[in-house]
């Protein structure tokens, strides 16, 4: 007991100032990442059907169920090329800031990989293969 007790209090303390600033930060970067997932799955499926990378949310049919915004996401966006930009809010330091998504088909054409190094997001907050 004493010692979840000692772990509890390590962690409390780790995540005051700066560390839980940076923390919460990474939070909301991965939330955006998250709620962007739906929205590339639709720019796939786009893909399959026509060849080509959709343009805009209505050519990738982005219905009125799929979640574009929330507290810390303001939009997410799809672009020429199927290049999804998601746009964070909530939090005065993230403010207007971006994550971009980049698909690119590798191989023999089956497979798609998204690159998610570009945008405005600061890299200490971003995911490590984001970086």
């Amino acid at each position: 007991m004493k010692r979840s007790l000692c772990v509890l209090a390590i962690v409390l303390i780790s995540c005051l100032g700066r560390g839980g600033d940076v923390m919460r930060r990474k939070a909301i970067f991965t939330k955006g990442w998250s709620m962007a997932g739906p929205v590339k799955s639709l720019v796939a499926g786009y893909y399959i059907e026509t060849g080509r990378f959709p343009s805009s949310n209505d050519e990738a049919r982005v219905d009125a169920q799929t979640e574009l915004s929330g507290k810390y996401v303001s939009s997410i966006v799809i672009g020429p090329g199927g290049v999804i930009t998601v746009t964070y809010t909530g939090d005065p330091e993230l403010e207007g800031k971006t994550l971009v998504l980049t698909p690119a088909i590798v191989g023999d054409g089956r497979t798609m990989n998204w690159s998610c190094r570009e945008g405005t997001m600061p890299a200490e907050y971003r995911a490590d293969q984001c970086k």
